[in-house]
């Protein structure tokens, strides 16, 4: 009997951005080639004023969050259809 596929619908999402997020990539690379950083304004102890701060997350979680992608929900269906692949074999 065969395992039914489940249904991955943050993996669907990754697909449907993969281009925009291609773009994304290759802009951060050039940002970085060139001297630039994405920065955050954070409170510092011991500065008077708010510092500008290298952004310290891996670059896959901020597109995850500007494509509104859950990257936990991603692991699961990964895993959910590796599960189902494996018992259809």
């Amino acid at each position: 009997m065969e395992k039914e596929m489940p249904a991955c619908p943050e993996c669907d999402k990754m697909i449907e951005v993969q281009d925009q997020s291609n773009t994304l990539s290759a802009f951060v690379d050039w940002l970085n080639e060139n001297g630039y950083t994405i920065c955050t304004l954070e409170e510092t102890d011991g500065y008077p004023k708010e510092q500008f701060i290298p952004h310290r997350e891996p670059y896959e979680k901020l597109f995850a969050k500007y494509f509104n992608i859950d990257l936990n929900k991603v692991e699961k269906e990964r895993c959910a259809l590796l599960e189902a692949i494996r018992a259809n074999q």
